[in-house]
């Protein structure tokens, strides 16, 4: 609980090892879930990233990205360097849908930024990216619809008050 005051669960992933906890180790084995722990992530992270001076806007790809762990391991060692995530691109898949939802929630969570595109799918056979996209779109429109309600409603509320003083 402790954690969750100090808001440290910000930047380690809590539903990786829950989902992982809740499924048994049976579904897990045959569907090929592992979990990745966080210290092997962050030392994939080092390695991918090397000495590199990473450039705003650098891309990075997740096909198999389960609840996101290895997204936060390397927009954690990215942090320590000086960068700033929500500057580079983030693109994820995972063929399990709660994974993927996961991967989503945990994004935002991380401070990932809007240049996130998270996809459900298996990343191995299909172009997961363009419906992904499109889902992306949808979503956006439905979110800046429900937006713009809400302004009507604000507008016509105000407008009936002032009418009836």
């Amino acid at each position: 609980m402790d954690m969750a005051i100090n808001g440290h669960l910000t930047h380690i992933d809590v539903l990786g090892p829950l989902v992982m906890a809740l499924r048994p180790k049976k579904t897990r084995d045959r569907d090929g879930q592992f979990f990745t722990p966080a210290d092997v992530a962050r030392l994939h992270a080092e390695l991918l990233l090397g000495d590199t001076q990473v450039e705003p806007g650098t891309s990075f790809c997740e096909p198999t990205a389960g609840a996101g762990g290895m997204l936060l391991a390397t927009a954690e060692v990215l942090r320590q360097r000086g960068n700033d995530p929500a500057s580079m691109t983030w693109v994820a898949c995972d063929i399990d849908p709660v994974l993927a939802a996961c991967t989503a929630v945990q994004a935002h969570r991380w401070g990932l930024g809007t240049n996130v595109l998270i996809g459900c799918g298996d990343a191995l056979r299909e172009d997961w990216i363009a419906r992904a996209l499109h889902e992306r779109a949808l979503g956006i429109r439905a979110r800046d619809a429900a937006s713009n309600l809400q302004i009507l409603r604000a507008v016509q509320d105000l407008f009936t008050y002032a009418t009836a003083a």
